[in-house]
């Protein structure tokens, strides 16, 4: 059983996702939780980017490229989508990482830096939820 004490920022989970398009598995990073780990903000890793979602210039300069040469749990070049932040509430989160999910691994400190201060930077998404998530600039 996964704890909440097991994950941290840049933390890679696979879970059968409600967030996705269609329920499926998918990658994700937790890019920020609130003080108090109620809430957790995270964002995913798609394998292409899906150009009808994914559709201006400004979209497209928030997909970070991740390799399978760094990262064993890819199995081919991969984007992060920084133009999206998933909020979830921890309960719900463990419970759906310890029923159908893994933990994967630990996105690279230079890389998490990057993927954060794109997220930090996204006009897509409300600062709201990078406050709620507590998505800020890691140590």
């Amino acid at each position: 059983m996964v704890s909440i004490e097991e994950l941290r920022i840049g933390t890679v989970i696979d879970i059968r996702d409600p967030y996705s398009f269609h329920e499926k598995h998918k990658y994700s990073i937790i890019i920020g939780m609130s003080d108090d780990k109620f809430y957790i903000g995270t964002v995913f890793i798609n394998s292409m980017v899906n150009t009808h979602a994914i559709n201006s210039p400004e979209l497209v300069a928030l997909q970070y490229e991740i390799s399978p040469s760094k990262y064993k749990f890819l199995r081919s070049i991969s984007y992060v989508d920084c133009s999206d932040l998933k909020d979830r509430i921890q309960s719900s989160f463990l419970q759906e990482i310890n029923t159908s999910g893994r933990i994967l691994g630990n996105i690279a400190k230079e890389d998490l830096s990057a993927i954060i201060q794109l997220v930090l930077n996204a006009e897509t998404i409300p600062s709201y939820y990078k406050n709620l998530c507590n998505v800020v600039h890691p140590v």
